[in-house]
């Protein structure tokens, strides 16, 4: 799930650095899957769409070495995200149809960590690498339909959240 972000980040004279913005992740492929077994007997698809929006706010150190030319950076603190997901899946073989079908936009409060390096290469431009954790998910109960002999509902847990681990390449600009 690829993302996108603007940031804005305070480092003050003794390390010590602030950083917030927003964050976007949307599924570009690999969401529809479909597949036939048994000479088109059983047929099986999924759909999911899925759509983030986090907002972080972190406190962290950082440090550099060769005064600004190269920066190491480590921060943690809490982020609020907006999920959007939309799952259905639907399988119909032998008589049978199961299915479930989800449709979610909860507010996820969580966790997040990041540690990066950035290196100025021109003026004020630098080039950063990072490595970003998260614990922004919730776990819901879900319903489906099972159409066999004898029409039933059961019920599933699902998650919703923030990809957990990001690798990040991003260009920083300072003013």
């Amino acid at each position: 799930i690829p993302g996108a972000g603007v940031f804005t980040v305070y480092t003050f004279s003794s390390g010590l650095s602030i950083r917030t913005g927003g964050e976007f992740y949307k599924i570009v492929s690999g969401g529809e899957i479909s597949k036939s077994l048994n000479n088109g007997g059983d047929n099986h698809k999924y759909d999911i769409r899925y759509d983030a929006f986090a907002l972080p706010v972190l406190v962290g150190y950082t440090l550099s070495p060769d005064k600004g030319r190269t920066c190491l950076y480590i921060y943690t603190g809490v982020a609020l995200s907006i999920v959007k997901t939309e799952q259905e899946y639907i399988y119909s073989g032998g008589g049978n149809v199961i299915e479930y079908k989800s449709d979610d936009d909860p507010f996820i409060p969580g966790f997040a960590g990041l540690i990066g390096i950035e290196k100025r290469f021109f003026w004020n431009i630098s080039i950063m690498l990072e490595y970003a954790f998260y614990k922004c998910e919730t776990s819901r109960k879900e319903t489906g339909k099972q159409n066999v002999n004898y029409p039933y509902e059961y019920e599933y847990t699902g998650t919703y959240g923030l990809p957990r681990q990001q690798a990040r390449i991003g260009v920083k600009y300072s003013f």
